[in-house]
């Protein structure tokens, strides 16, 4: 008995370092990512521009690849959107804005999950909250996607993330929405959650094909 239990132990302790392992066999292809192949209408919204990340961020993240863009339609109603690419075979990562946004001084409410559904029947799982910095308050949207399926809710999609990494889809990206709330009101924070909502539904099907692309031959 005493042996079952020491080797139940130790394939247990065992487990996700042999996940990782396989994850890193399996990365023998490369991918080509392009986050920058997103609509530039999304609504009645308009690309208006691209921003960089400051060399020290995009480091520290080092996504496969990114976008950071600005959106607004002609009533001055307007969002950022930052969408990254990870390979998920590395040890960098996208974080998650509940962290990173307190980390850098922001008041945050607690995010809270929910279901959007498509016109198809399909189902996004995604997270929203509240941040406030200075007296300038923001509405922020966001998941991660995984290649070739829509997220779930936790923790199941922390299990369907090991099996994807497993079956060589280590893959994932990380979507980000955000609209300044001014001035700040419970009915104005309802419309930007909608909005945010509504765009996340018409930007998703691009997102999931930005990380699903099809491998291409390794470089020599």
């Amino acid at each position: 008995m005493t042996t079952l239990r020491l080797v139940l132990v130790l394939a247990f302790v065992s487990l996700p370092l042999l996940a990782e392992r396989v994850v890193e066999l399996r990365a023998r292809t490369s991918h080509h990512y392009d986050a920058r192949a997103l609509p530039e209408r999304l609504g009645e919204h308009r690309l208006i521009r691209e921003q960089e990340l400051v060399d020290d961020v995009a480091t520290m993240l080092a996504p496969a690849s990114y976008t950071m863009r600005l959106y607004a339609d002609d009533r001055d109603s307007s969002f950022w959107l930052y969408f990254a690419i990870y390979s998920g075979s590395g040890s960098t990562g996208a974080h998650d804005p509940a962290v990173c946004y307190p980390a850098q001084g922001w008041d945050t409410s607690a995010p809270s999950e929910s279901e959007l559904t498509s016109e198809d029947g399909e189902r996004i799982v995604v997270k929203s909250m509240q941040a406030a910095l200075g007296g300038r308050e923001e509405r922020v949207l966001y998941w991660f996607q995984p290649a070739a399926r829509w997220p779930t809710s936790a923790p199941r999609e922390q299990i369907l993330r090991m099996l994807d990494g497993l079956a060589g889809r280590a893959q994932y990206g990380f979507v980000r929405l955000s609209t300044q709330i001014d001035p700040s009101s419970e009915a104005a924070r309802r419309e930007a959650d909608a909005r945010l909502a509504a765009i996340a539904l018409e930007l998703g099907p691009s997102v999931r094909r930005a990380v699903t692309e099809d491998s291409i031959p390794p470089q020599p």
